[in-house]
C-alpha cells in the first residue's frame, strides 16, 4: 500500500504509505526523540545519537553523554548581605543545594550535606567548565576579595560526573588547592554519590595542598562533588580557590568523564 522511492538529488528515501520494518535499522539516529530515551548505550549503539529533554547525546560505547564532550560544573556564591542584614534568598536550602546559606558560611556546611534533586542542583551549579578529554589540569576558579563580617563568607561548589566500566570500584586521586576558615566556620569538602570522603572545617589557604581518593563504584555513572570557601588572610582580604593539579584529570582506566548532568534524574544512585 504504497511506494518507496530514492530523492538521488538530496540523498532521500521517501515512503508515500506505511513503512513495515521486521529487522533492525542500522546507522546514526540524528535528533531522534522518546525511541532512545530508555535505551542504554552500549558496545551495539555506539556512535548513536539522541535529543533527550532537547540536550544532544551520543553514545560513547558505555554511557551517554553530552555532543561536544565532557566537562565539570562549577559555581561561587555569596551567602550574607551586611548592608541589609539578611541571608541570601531568604536563608532558603533548596536554593542553595539543600544547604542553607546560614550552615555553607556560619555552621561548616560540606558536600555530603547536599541534596540529591538535581533539579535544584542544577539551578545552583549553572556554570560549566571547558571540554576535559584532553586537560590534565584546571584551575576550577580562584579570586581575592574583602569580606568586613564573619557571617558573610563565599563558597565554590565543583561537580563531576565520572564512569566506571569496570565490575571494581576504582580510586580517582585527587589532588588540588583548596581554601577554607575555621575561625568563620567556613569548610571544605569532598562527596561521591552523597557520601562523605573528606570534610574539614579548619583553616587553609591558597598554598594548602590536599590529595584524596574519590572511590567510584562500579558499572555506573557517579557524582563526584567538591566544596571550598573563602579562607582567612589579614585584614579581611579572603581567598577562594579549588586547583586541580598534578594532573589529576587523567583518569585510571575504566574510569571516563561524561556531561549528562543536564538531563540526570534525581537521586544519588543512577
Amino acid at each position: 500500500n504504497g511506494s518507496i522511492k530514492t530523492e538521488n538529488d538530496n540523498n532521500e528515501v521517501v515512503v508515500d504509505g506505511d513503512l513495515k520494518v521486521t529487522g533492525k535499522i542500522t546507522g546514526p539516529v540524528f535528533g531522534t526523540t522518546g525511541d532512545l530515551d530508555n535505551v542504554a548505550c552500549d558496545d551495539g549503539m555506539k556512535g548513536q545519537l539522541r535529543n533527550y529533554k532537547g540536550v544532544f547525546q551520543w553514545c560513547n560505547g558505555i554511557t551517554w553523554t553530552k555532543m561536544n564532550g565532557a566537562t565539570y560544573r562549577w559555581t561561587t556564591f555569596a551567602t550574607y548581605s551586611n548592608y541589609h542584614g539578611h541571608w541570601a534568598a531568604d536563608n532558603r536550602a533548596e536554593l542553595f543545594g539543600g544547604v542553607n546559606p546560614s550552615t555553607w558560611t556560619d555552621g561548616c556546611g560540606y558536600a555530603h550535606q547536599m541534596t540529591d534533586n538535581f533539579d535544584d542542583l542544577r539551578g545552583l551549579i549553572t556554570q560549566a567548565g571547558p571540554v576535559i578529554g584532553s586537560l590534565k589540569n584546571a584551575k576550577i576558579h580562584s579570586s581575592r576579595r574583602y569580606d568586613y563580617s564573619s557571617t558573610n563568607g563565599h563558597m565554590l561548589i565543583t561537580l563531576f560526573r565520572v564512569h566506571n566500566s569496570t565490575n571494581q570500584t576504582i580510586n580517582w586521586n585527587i589532588q588540588r588547592y583548596e581554601t577554607s576558615y575555621s575561625g568563620w566556620s567556613e569548610a571544605r569538602s569532598m562527596a561521591v554519590n552523597g557520601q562523605n570522603i573528606h570534610s574539614s572545617c579548619d583553616t587553609h589557604g591558597p598554598s594548602h595542598h590536599f590529595s584524596h581518593n574519590a572511590p567510584i563504584p562500579p558499572n555506573r555513572t557517579s557524582t563526584v562533588i567538591m566544596v571550598a570557601s573563602t579562607g582567612g588572610e589579614t585584614g579581611n582580604a579572603r581567598f577562594l580557590q579549588n586547583y586541580i593539579d598534578n594532573n589529576s584529570l587523567e583518569l585510571p582506566e575504566g574510569l571516563s568523564f561524561v556531561d549528562d548532568f543536564d538531563v540526570k534524574p534525581n537521586g544519588w544512585d543512577n
